[in-house]
């Protein structure tokens, strides 16, 4: 949950290094953020300093997002999306 409504993000390690992820936006009737307004996504690993992966963002319709990725690594990551100082973080094993 967001202050603005609910984020629901839903990842998909497939093997491979190959990651799927779908990202639903549900705003509040108040909130300051919209639907047509896209999340901020980045992959970092959990035991690697290294400058996070930003995905392109395929838009599949008003408030639902997809990305398709390959890892450049086998191992524990991570995924921030949200919206500025509030975010959804998952935790994932890429074999």
């Amino acid at each position: 949950m967001l202050s603005d409504g609910r984020i629901d993000v839903q990842v998909y390690a497939t093997g491979n290094r190959d990651v799927r992820m779908d990202i639903q936006f549900m705003p509040d009737a108040d909130a300051i953020e919209s639907v047509d307004m896209r999340p901020d996504v980045n992959f970092a690993m959990v035991e690697m300093h290294m400058d996070g992966l930003t995905p392109p963002l395929e838009l599949v319709e008003a408030g639902v997002w997809r990305v398709n990725l390959k890892l450049p690594m086998a191992g524990l990551w991570i995924v921030n999306v949200g919206f500025g100082e509030e975010f959804a973080e998952v935790q994932f094993d890429a074999p």
